[in-house]
């Protein structure tokens, strides 16, 4: 039996974009997914269902909660304008290296909380702790443990080189010229940007103006980084790149990443845990893993050669599709129960069809968040 995992994710956002006077500000946003597949090959045929009872989901280090220590507590978090509630005593925590998404409808209280999260807004009632401290205690020093980059590269400046930007937002943060070389050099080569250290902006394509934005909200070696929709806009190749890239600063860096996207493939693909707000209320809080597992439906695709009789089988199991080639003949099974696909399978060999695997296909996480939405 062999393996085979497969990543995923999206989310919303709406952006906010700020540089203080006394630099140290720069905000952004983020949320984040995943989604995987076990690949059963069955060579004992006369036990097809203890085959398909083994295939089951397996955790990648992705899916798991990293489980390391808290970098946010969030308590009793309220938030009022006016007469209308927009946060409603949230409660939850983001740990540290986890890549957290946060989801919900438009008006939901997700740019609400992004900025209470962030220092920009203070809450009604309710606090945020930051590695345990208030964080309306720790004043404008906050600012030097977070990086934020917004969507549509707004935070560099097209005219000046990706060296130059660099170094400008880098003496933002009171940083010494030479240690804003040494570390845009280390984040310009791990980014694959240092041969086009020279060139303006203006000439880099939307994915390298992205990787330059994360680079310039790294430059301070922050602990967090806010990122709203950072693969809008790119190519395949040039997203999935800085899909790695950013998965590389939480797994390696230990950075904690909130991340806001309306890509949920990228959330899918980015996500260890996912918040989706309701009306300023936390709808679900779960890992990506958890949340397809408990609000998904999978599916079975078999996979055989020799002659089958379509209509008899289509008769019996209607919730099937088929798909006939030359040499082997492909069917979809919607339905997540192994009890039935080790029925319909039994029912394969009566025609001596071989079969050659079993794959059982998780739910990805755009089928489960449009049917949470639609509840909603």
């Amino acid at each position: 039996m062999g393996g085979c995992a497969e990543f995923v994710c999206g989310l919303y956002k709406e952006n906010e974009f700020i540089i203080s006077p006394d630099a140290k500000l720069y905000k952004c946003i983020c949320g984040v997914g995943l989604d995987k597949f076990l690949i059963s090959h069955v060579s004992d045929y006369g036990n097809i269902k203890s085959v398909i009872n083994q295939s089951q989901f397996i955790e990648s280090d992705r899916m798991n909660v990293k489980g390391g220590p808290m970098k946010y507590s969030i308590k009793n978090l309220s938030k009022d304008y006016k007469k209308k509630n927009v946060l409603k005593e949230l409660n939850f925590d983001i740990q540290e290296g986890e890549i957290l998404s946060i989801l919900g409808k438009n008006g939901a209280g997700k740019t609400t909380l992004i900025k209470i999260l962030a220092n920009l807004l203070y809450p009604t009632s309710g606090e945020v702790y930051y590695q345990g401290t208030p964080l309306s205690r720790l004043g404008s020093s906050y600012y030097d443990e977070i990086g934020v980059v917004l969507e549509g590269s707004r935070n560099i400046y097209w005219y000046m080189s990706a060296i130059e930007n660099i170094q400008y937002f880098g003496s933002l943060y009171g940083l010494k010229e030479k240690d804003i070389t040494i570390r845009g050099n280390k984040l310009l080569k791990q980014f694959g940007l240092f041969e086009d250290r020279n060139k303006k902006v203006g000439q880099f394509s939307r994915g390298m103006q992205q990787k330059l934005a994360i680079i310039i909200s790294m430059i301070h070696s922050p602990k967090v980084l806010f990122l709203d929709e950072p693969t809008l806009g790119l190519d395949v190749i040039s997203k999935n790149t800085l899909i790695e890239e950013i998965k590389s600063l939480s797994t390696n860096d230990k950075i904690t990443i909130i991340l806001t996207s309306h890509q949920l493939d990228v959330v899918e693909e980015l996500s260890d845990r996912i918040l989706m707000l309701n009306e300023g209320t936390i709808e679900l809080f779960e890992s990506v893993a958890d949340l397809k597992k408990l609000h998904g439906t999978g599916s079975y695709v078999i996979e055989c050669k020799g002659f089958i009789d379509e209509n008899l089988l289509l008769n019996k199991y209607n919730d099937t599709k088929i798909k006939i080639n030359k040499e082997w003949v492909e069917i979809s099974v919607e339905n997540d129960n192994y009890d039935y696909v080790s029925a319909i399978a039994s029912e394969l060999t009566k025609y001596n069809c071989t079969i050659d695997s079993i794959k059982r296909k998780g739910a990805s996480l755009e089928e489960v968040i449009y049917n949470k939405w639609k509840k909603v």
